[in-house]
């Protein structure tokens, strides 16, 4: 017996008979994915995905993208009007700031994100307790990426604490 229960996956076509390949895949979106094709068909099927909820597969959206649904499909857009995409033509690439940071010293602002999931990159960081200096403890989020603070939680005395933070 094993120490830890087995997860199983089964593709929709487990079960039928014929002349069907069936091919593992990770595709450009960063997820998993079980494809099956009758033989000379030349089309492939989706028949399994490793994450239903394609917004959980982490960059997604790529840096700074915000994901949301339209009637079917996941769509990449930027956080606000203070943001353009990276590449029109492939909105999955990300957005850049208009304005960086650093050309508006004093006049920073941040806001707290309602209702969004903040996916950090590696996803160990989940894992650590990362302390900054007192005058950015009255910010409400706090978390840095390359050498930006983007989000600040001041009330720990400037500590991010996270879910698995003691």
């Amino acid at each position: 017996m094993l120490p830890n229960p087995l997860d199983l996956a089964y593709n929709s076509d487990y079960a039928e008979e014929g002349n069907i390949l069936r091919f593992l895949k990770l595709d450009n979106d960063g997820n998993l994915r079980i494809y099956s094709s009758a033989i000379g068909s030349r089309t492939q099927i989706e028949r399994w995905a490793a994450v239903d909820d394609q917004y959980q597969v982490y960059g997604f959206c790529g840096n700074m993208g915000i994901c949301s649904y339209n009637d079917s499909n996941p769509v990449c857009r930027c956080p606000s009007d203070n943001f353009e995409l990276i590449d029109k033509r492939e909105s999955r690439k990300g957005c850049k700031r208009k304005v960086e940071l650093r050309d508006c010293p004093g006049r920073e602002t941040m806001l707290p994100l309602e209702h969004s999931i903040f996916l950090t990159y590696p996803p160990e960081l989940f894992h650590r307790k990362f302390t900054y200096p007192p005058e950015l403890s009255s910010y409400r989020w706090e978390v840095v990426s390359e050498s930006t603070i983007i989000n600040s939680d001041g009330m720990h005395g400037g500590e991010v604490l996270n879910k698995d933070s003691r």
